[in-house]
């Protein structure tokens, strides 16, 4: 068949299906499921961009803020004596803080965690209690003992009995840390960044 006969041949079908497609294109502008209007697509882009630009905005406004305090008070006594660390494991110095308690008052737990020690050492009595993250306190030079080893205990719980004055120390393993800071108030302020476009955590 010759390209002319081929061509003639092929138009009926051709015009048809492109009439087909025409009709199929009114019907869905008809019933509204056609491309938006541009007027309507500036709208909309418009409304998103002034929506993402709020959220940005009140991302990097957004910040979390408080005051705590790590360890409450063990006992309503002043600081007689301050931490003082040694030069050497054993020089002279004060590992801990040393409180001017009467005889009778209430020794309290400063943290919630477990009792490991309850009991004397040499001619005086201590009381360890360590915390779930493994920070210890002591209780030392106290008159008599509230608890026992194994025992849970929680923050403000009397877990001791003082004498004239009492002892506490703070320590990690062997280390001993100032029990000061844990017992002030420490004020923190976190802010909110939003997260730049294709970054993600991990």
């Amino acid at each position: 068949m010759s390209s002319s006969l081929f061509s003639r041949a092929c138009a009926p079908t051709a015009r048809f299906v492109a009439g087909r497609y025409l009709a199929l294109i009114g019907l869905l502008l008809a019933a509204g499921l056609g491309p938006p209007p541009a007027s309507a697509r500036s709208l909309h882009q418009e409304q998103r961009t002034e929506r993402g630009a709020l959220g940005d905005a009140a991302l990097q406004a957004a910040a979390v803020s408080g005051c705590e305090v790590l360890w409450a008070s063990p006992a309503d006594a002043p600081i007689t004596d301050g931490y003082r660390p040694p030069s050497n494991p054993y020089g002279p110095g004060n590992r801990g803080l040393e409180f001017g308690t009467e005889s009778g008052d209430p020794v309290r737990a400063v943290a919630s965690g477990t009792v490991r020690f309850a009991g004397s050492v040499g001619n005086s009595k201590f009381v360890t209690v360590e915390q779930p993250s493994g920070l210890r306190a002591t209780y030392g030079f106290v008159e008599d003992i509230l608890v026992a080893a194994g025992q849970g205990v929680e923050t403000g719980d009397t877990i001791a009995i003082a004498g004239p004055a009492f002892h506490l120390t703070a320590r990690v393993g062997a280390r001993y840390r100032d029990p000061t800071p844990l017992l002030e108030e420490t004020c923190y302020r976190v802010r909110l960044v939003p997260v730049p476009a294709g970054v993600t955590s991990g």
